[in-house]
């Protein structure tokens, strides 16, 4: 079995090494739909019309089109709803499929074909699932490439709203995803239990905080900022952003993404 060890601020496993989640969960009905769904379809972003004012940070036209694909695979994932009552919902993430097939075949590839030992380490844990779900594959090194530079623009946007900084290309982001699997399966970082999202999206009474929830913390000098961002019950990204990004200990450097590098 896979394992994680994240104890308080420390973002890798046993070995030292970066940890990465076994599986992320979806509905049986849903995997039996997307078979059937393997056409083109046009891009998508992550947006959330309901109540899409108040989060809008600036950014360069370069930045924004080197993300444009990490974006359009972090809006699939967090279509990955445990079991959707809503045939709607049900239809959107079969369009987002189709979308990403069309975009990034080997991808699709990639995350619905899990590994013997993910199947094998999914039925032990089935007690602590939701019933009806199914394993696939967040093990895969393009999927988490995305997830990273999603999770790296998440949080230097975060960064500039709390401190109205735009960080610098000295600074450095540190950012880990989980899955929903490591959610219901106890893998959370313990200290994020003391980490409430306390903030969201908000159009007058509208707000959208059972789809995207976050809260940050900054050190007194305002130098580092800590991140944690849910997106429902999807995912999850905890992230770490150093102004400068020299203060980053040794064993962490080879994590690190640059403002503006995006590969």
């Amino acid at each position: 079995m896979e394992r994680l060890l994240l104890p308080k601020t420390r973002l890798q496993d046993a070995d030292g090494k970066a940890s990465r989640k076994p599986t992320f969960l979806l509905p049986m009905r849903w995997m039996r739909a997307q078979r059937k769904h393997r056409s083109h379809s046009q891009y998508w972003n992550v947006s959330f019309p309901e109540a899409s004012q108040g989060l809008e940070f600036p950014a360069c036209h370069s930045c924004n089109q080197n993300t444009k694909s990490a974006e359009d695979v972090a809006s699939f994932v967090g279509r990955m709803y445990p079991d959707p009552t809503d045939p709607a919902l049900l239809d959107e993430a079969v369009e987002k499929l189709k979308a990403l097939h069309n975009d990034h075949p080997v991808l699709v590839h990639e995350i619905f074909n899990p590994s013997i030992q993910q199947l094998e380490e999914f039925r032990a844990r089935s007690d602590d699932v939701p019933i009806g779900t199914h394993p696939l594959n967040a093990n895969g090194p393009i999927l988490n490439n995305f997830m990273d530079v999603f999770g790296t623009k998440i949080a230097l946007a975060l960064h500039y709203e709390a401190t109205r900084q735009i960080v610098p290309k000295t600074g450095a982001v540190l950012t880990r995803w989980f899955s929903n699997y490591e959610a219901f399966s106890g893998m959370l970082p313990t200290f994020l239990n003391d980490f409430p999202t306390d903030k969201t999206l908000q159009q007058g009474t509208l707000n959208v905080a059972d789809q995207f929830a976050y809260s940050t913390r900054l050190t007194k000098d305002r130098g580092a900022s800590l991140h944690f961002v849910s997106f429902g019950q999807s995912f999850a990204i905890v992230a770490f952003v150093y102004i400068q990004g020299e203060v980053v200990p040794e064993e962490h450097r080879d994590r690190l993404r640059r403002p503006g590098y995006w590969n």
